[in-house]
């Protein structure tokens, strides 16, 4: 258990280092006000006069994105060919789609 100002700062950075990761505070506004918040409370408690770096909110909310890919079946399915390209550029595997559903994919 940690003992000292210096250990009790080392501890709460692990804490705020899972916060500040991606897909965890940017997933809503609240995930967002509680990365700020730990920012916050992280500066005051390094050095009560510095400025803190907040994080700025982004443009969409993660939530929020995968809410409307999954109502939108134009969106899904853009989503779809998107990440198989992706995956194609990376491995040199081809997907072959037909009537908007992956059907088979091979080596180039």
């Amino acid at each position: 258990m940690p003992q000292t100002h210096d250990e009790l700062i080392k501890e709460y950075e692990k804490l705020l280092d899972i916060q500040l990761s991606p897909g965890n505070w940017d997933v809503n506004s609240y995930m967002h006000g509680m990365a700020n918040g730990m920012i916050l409370f992280h500066s005051l408690a390094k050095d009560p006069h510095a400025d803190p770096d907040f994080k700025d909110a982004p443009m969409y909310w993660k939530s929020k994105f995968w809410q409307t890919i999954k109502k939108s079946k134009q969106l899904r399915l853009y989503f779809q060919w998107v990440i198989a390209s992706i995956i194609s550029s990376i491995t040199g595997l081809e997907f072959e789609f037909k009537n908007n559903t992956l059907i088979t994919y091979q080596e180039q």
